[in-house]
């Protein structure tokens, strides 16, 4: 009686394995499909990312090249400004040197 209670209830969970194995199947089915779209996902992502660090990069080397084009441009307007000064500074000595001379030739 045991050994025929025993087969009853293997038939019995006959339908339930495969019932199970259908579920796992289905299971892993749908995790790899879910794996498939998380990985299209990130290579979405990933594409996004260098395509904002691409950007990112030639806003910087544009300010960097409008940085030096300024600092260029101040130098040149110092050195400007320090010619006219020195030249300015020369015509005074130039003439405070001639008022000496006609002071001088005043007194003689």
């Amino acid at each position: 009686a045991s050994l025929g209670a025993q087969q009853a209830a293997a038939q019995a969970a006959e339908p339930l394995r495969a019932e199970v194995a259908e579920l796992t199947t289905r299971l892993e089915a749908a995790s790899a499909a879910h794996r498939e779209e998380l990985s299209v996902q990130n290579a979405g992502f990933r594409q996004m990312l260098e395509q904002l660090r691409g950007e990112h990069a030639a806003a910087l080397d544009e300010a960097r090249e409008n940085f030096v084009k300024r600092e260029q441009a101040l130098c040149e307007s110092a050195n400007s400004a320090r010619h006219a000064l020195h030249e300015l500074t020369h015509n005074a000595e130039v003439e405070r040197a001639a008022l000496r001379e006609a002071a001088a030739a005043a007194d003689a």
